[in-house]
């Protein structure tokens, strides 16, 4: 029971941190800095989650996954706050012209957004904004066996 609390303490900080993080990506993004919020979120991620964000990044979708959820503990919460930092990412990549470095970043906040929308007992309008914008940018697996099974059907 002692470890229990102290893994949930543990987690419970990473959270605050996480949101801590947010607020100030949100005031560096408004400023147009981007280099600057690529390196603190990169700084971030390899202080608490203890792994390098172009690491992070080229894990394919299932060791991401796993990674986040099983190894470090991730909760739903946790998992809000870092699509929100890959999905700021890539809006910065793609509003400097580099679609192609946004596309990584919006295939991993599209996999956490998914995730969230899928086991929150609420419902954000927000969230389900980004994931339909997402999809329309992203060629991700949901769309792919979507369309495997619509064609299963229609022969």
């Amino acid at each position: 029971m002692i470890r229990r609390d102290y893994l949930q303490r543990q987690i419970d900080q990473l959270g605050r941190a996480m949101g801590v993080m947010v607020s100030k990506l949100l005031g560096i993004k408004s400023q147009g800095k981007t280099q600057e919020m690529v390196e603190m979120i990169n700084q971030f991620i390899k202080q608490e989650l203890e792994l390098d964000l172009s690491e992070l990044i080229r894990l394919d979708d299932d060791a991401f996954f796993h990674f986040l959820l099983k190894e470090k503990g991730l909760k739903d919460y946790h998992l809000e706050y870092l699509s929100e930092m890959l999905y700021n990412l890539g809006q910065e990549h793609e509003l400097n012209d580099q679609p192609e470095l946004a596309t990584p970043y919006y295939q991993k906040a599209l996999i956490l957004f998914e995730h969230i929308e899928n086991h929150s007992p609420t419902f954000d309008l927000i969230r389900s904004n980004k994931i339909t914008d997402l999809k329309k940018a992203v060629p991700y697996k949901s769309q792919q066996t979507e369309r495997q099974q619509v064609t299963s059907i229609k022969i």
